[in-house]
This record gives C-alpha cells, structure tokens and sequence, in this order.
C-alpha cells in the first residue's frame, strides 16, 4: 500500500478495482446506448422531470469538466517536476553522502513539497469519484467520472515509481528524500515509505488485475467505455493517457524489483500474466448487482481510510447571512481545512487565502480604476470588464469570491466555501482608501484566468498561487509593503505571513472583522462567529500572540 507521507493509505488500488468490476457490472446490467446528444436523452423523459433532469444534467457536466480540466493541469505539473527531477540527478556527480549543496538540499525539498501538494489535490479527485455512481445520474457521466478517477489514480502510482526509479541509485539523493523537512511539515522516511508501497505484492498485483479489467471494458462494443472511446476526442486522450501511465508504471516497477533484488519466484508467479488473468477471471464472476457487496469485499482491512480526517464546520443559515452583511468587496479571507485531503500550501494556522468580491451591485460601488492598463500592462479591458460584471457560476451559485487552486485563479462561491472548506477562518479588512480599494480589486479581478503556481515563486507573476493573488493585490498599495520570506529556495508569502505582517505594524494594516472556529462548548462541529475585538482575542490566543 502507497503511504500518505505519515499515513498509510493505499494509492487508487482499491478503488481501481471496485470502479472496474462495478462499472462492468452496472453497464450490462443497464442495457442502454449512449447518446451523443443530450438533447435526445432530456425530450425521452416525462415533461414533468424535464427541467430537474436537465439541471442535474448540466451540473453533472460541469463538474466532469472542471476535474478534466484540473486533472490535465496536475498531469502537467507532474511532467514539470520529472524534467526537474531527471535534470537533478544528472547533478548528482557533485553529491555525497557527507556534502549535500545547500541550493540542492532546497530542491530536494521544493520537489518533495509539491509532489505532496499534487499527490493531495489528486486524492481528493479519487476520493470523489470512488463514489462516482452516487454523484452521477446517467450511464454516460458516470462512466466519464470512472475515467477520471481510474486516471488519477494511475497519475498517483506513476510518478511514485518515477521518484523512486530516479533516485534507486543515489545514495545521497535517497538519503535527503528520507529526510525530515519541518518547516513543510515532511516527516522523515518519505522515500523508504514509497519504495515499500509499491513493491507490495498486493499492490503490484492490484494494478496489472486493474488494468486487464479496463481493457476488457474498454474492447467491448456494446460498453459505454467503448462508445465513449470511440466517439469522444477529449476522453479518448484521456484513456491513451491512462494505457501511456499504466506502462511506465508496470516498467518502472519491475526495475525497481530487479534492482533491489526483489523479485522472489513467489512473487514472480503471482505477477504471471496467467495468474493475473485468472485473478482477473474470477473477481469478474464473483461480483453480482450489489456494488456494496463489491465494495465489501475490495475495501475490507482497510479501516485506515478516513476522508477527510475531520470534517469542516457547520456555519448555520443565519451565520451566513452575517458574513454577507458584514463583508464588502476587497476583504480577505484567509482559511484552515484540516485533514490531509485539504489544499496544501505552506505550514501554519491559516493556509488558504482568497478574496471576497461580492455580488455585481456590490462591486459597482466600487467600481473599477478608469485606465486598468496603468495597472497591469497588456490587460485585456473587455475581459475585465465582463469578469467584473460575472454574477454567477456555471452551477448558479454566485460567483462572490476569487482564489487560485490548481485549476488556475477562478471565481467561487462563499457559501459553497463555507458548507465544504473550512476549519476555521479570519477576515481581514485591509485599511485602505475607496480609490486603493478600487485598484486593488481591478488587479484581483485582472488576474482571473491566470495558471496556479505550484512552485510558489513570487518573483515569478505568470503563474499565481493563493496568497500570491493578494500579494499582487495589495503590495505597494497605501502603506502595504509585505516581506517576503525565502523557503525552498524561493521567495513566497504564506497566510501566516500575512498574519505576522498584521501583527509586527503598529499602524495596524488590517481590521479583524470576524474569527470563526469550531464551538467547543457544543457537540459536533458548529461554527461559533467572533466580530471585532472579541474576534482579534481569539486569533491572538491561537497565534501566541500577546
């Protein structure tokens, strides 16, 4: 089994394989053809149905694209840090086991670090779609959700044998992967962790049953695979992708056998490819119509999965509707979601920052600078100003915040945010003026669209992460001047940075307009709200600050 860093969690291989064999099950057992136009499959119904079938459809569809599309940018970045990888170790001359370079040991970290945060933000895919027959109403999206986190799972195995095979022969480099990184929360022993997940047998094994159930899906004509395959270009890509992953993990695997001697004849015989198809055969004729008996059988002994380790906060209706009325355009939200499934950025109380923009109304009474371009030269003006005029998103709730995740910088809602997200979480109010706050959204809102930043490097503006975003925002702006802090090598700003910064000025650069946590005095996880002063006592007590 893969191991999470500090946890012991199996990579996909579970959830590979009750996606396959249930997915098999479930599209006999539906009998029905896909249908290229969705139109043809609303009009089939009742009028009566048309309009939430219709909806249920739409959102569907909108949630498949945002993941293909996340997904695509993960497999991106992973082929980023490969070349980085590759190009290190052709360094490796320079290393040994007593003088490891200072600019190289934060390499080795910076990859590390963002291997994690991938590694994260792809669980979070297969944690989602491991359940892709309860998100998902039609035989044609739930099949899309199944390749989609059969592919995400395969991206999680891969480029762990990628980091393992790389470094197989360098004592030194293996050495500093197995180290102990505090200051990005990486405990000691990562590499001797991954190695030992993916030469189990039972993972070994997994994997090569997995993939010859996917190829039997995939060469029968009457499965929606096969029409899927054979009438989608997007997800075709996807399922060559996949086949692409699937043998350079199977190569590296056996290398990484050979090479450590490790190929014994009892593992041997039951990585045979007879063996396997026979493995294949018989889980295939063992699994009925009840997905849970399936998931029964595939998911026992493996109590260690718990997603999300905790849940976040319950904010109540009238909770919500305090924070709207308390919130204008240009605040800042900085959050905390606890577990590892949470987006992952750099170690501290708060780990996420995002903007609050409000609703259209709201945000014209601010309005935007009259010459965005003295702002940020080469905007496009018509795109700005469609941006700002945005109410909702695509699944209709309102387009209120803006954050930069994997996907890129994007508009959110707050209130999804708020139901999903969040442990705990402050609002700052920076202490600006109408025509500082002016430009300062123009800027936020100017960087809508922008690529996220996964390797954190503030001097570079083309790609953005979360904080960078209110960093580009407020920086230079009245008395705003942030400090940026050197990790890994590179410069950046964390959510706590930002804290600090609010702390060490006398001038006070920010207002604390509300601190929410968990209620300690109830049971569960209800939200308590703490305004003004009474909400600064509670962010200097989880601070330690005086």
């Amino acid at each position: 089994m893969i191991r999470h860093f500090n946890k012991t969690i199996p990579v996909s291989l579970i959830f590979i394989l009750t996606l396959l064999l249930s997915l098999s099950c479930f599209a006999r057992s539906l009998k029905t053809s896909l249908d290229k136009n969705k139109e043809t499959r609303i009009h089939s119904l009742s009028s009566s149905g048309e309009d939430n079938h219709h909806q249920n459809i739409r959102s569907e569809d909108i949630r498949l694209s945002k993941d293909l599309k996340r997904l695509d940018t993960l497999s991106k970045e992973l082929e980023s840090l490969k070349s980085e990888m590759l190009e290190m170790r052709e360094n490796s001359k320079v290393w040994t086991i007593d003088y490891f370079p200072p600019e190289e040991h934060d390499r080795i970290e910076n990859i590390l670090f963002r291997y994690r945060m991938i590694r994260s933000t792809l669980w979070e895919i297969v944690s989602f779609y491991k359940d892709y027959r309860e998100h998902f109403t039609t035989p044609e999206t739930q099949t899309k959700g199944f390749i989609i986190g059969y592919s995400a799972g395969l991206h999680l195995t891969s480029y762990t044998s990628l980091l393992v095979t790389t470094f197989i022969d360098e004592p030194a480099g293996k050495r500093k992967l197995n180290e102990a990184y505090p200051r990005s929360e990486i405990k000691a022993g990562t590499y001797d962790m991954l190695l030992s997940s993916l030469t189990s047998i039972d993972h070994m094994e997994a994997i090569k049953v997995a993939w010859v159930l996917f190829n039997n899906e995939k060469a029968d004509t009457s499965s929606v695979l096969y029409t899927i395959y054979s009438a989608d270009p997007e997800y075709q890509a996807v399922i060559d992708r996949i086949g692409y992953l699937y043998k350079e993990t199977d190569e590296r695997i056996t290398f990484i056998l050979k090479k450590k001697s490790l190929l014994l004849p009892k593992t041997a015989n039951r990585l045979r490819h007879t063996f396997i198809l026979k493995l294949a055969d018989n889980l295939k004729n063992k699994v009925g119509d009840n997905l849970y008996a399936i998931r029964g059988l595939l998911f026992s002994n493996v109590s260690d999965i718990k997603i999300p380790l905790t849940w976040p906060i319950k904010f109540t209706e009238e909770q919500k509707r305090e924070l709207h009325s308390i919130l204008r355009p240009g605040d800042i939200i900085l959050t905390y979601t606890a577990g590892y499934m949470s987006n992952i950025f750099l170690p501290g109380s708060f780990k996420h920052g995002i903007t609050y923009v409000g609703d259209t109304s709201a945000r014209k009474e601010t309005g935007l600078v009259d010459i965005p371009k003295a702002l940020i030269a080469g905007i496009n003006v018509k795109k700005l100003e469609a941006d700002f005029n945005t109410e909702l998103l695509e699944s209709g709730l309102k387009a209120d915040v803006i954050e930069a995740v994997a996907e890129g910088v994007i508009f959110n809602s707050l209130d999804l945010l708020l139901d999903t997200h969040i442990n705990r979480m402050v609002v700052l109010r920076p202490r600006l003026s109408t025509a500082e706050i002016k430009e300062a959204l123009t800027i936020t809102f100017a960087l809508l669209g922008a690529d996220y930043d996964f390797k954190f490097d503030f001097n570079d503006g083309s790609y953005l992460c979360c904080t960078e975003v209110i960093y580009r925002a407020l920086n230079s702006r009245g008395e705003y001047n942030f400090d940026l802090v050197k990790r890994m090598g590179t410069l950046t700003l964390s959510a706590d940075d930002i804290l600090e910064y609010y702390v060490r000025n006398e001038y006070r650069p920010f207002d604390v307009m509300v601190y929410a946590e968990k209620d300690h005095s109830a049971d569960g996880n209800t939200a308590s709200l703490y305004k003004g002063d009474k909400g600064l006592k509670q962010l200097k007590r989880l601070m330690n600050i005086q």
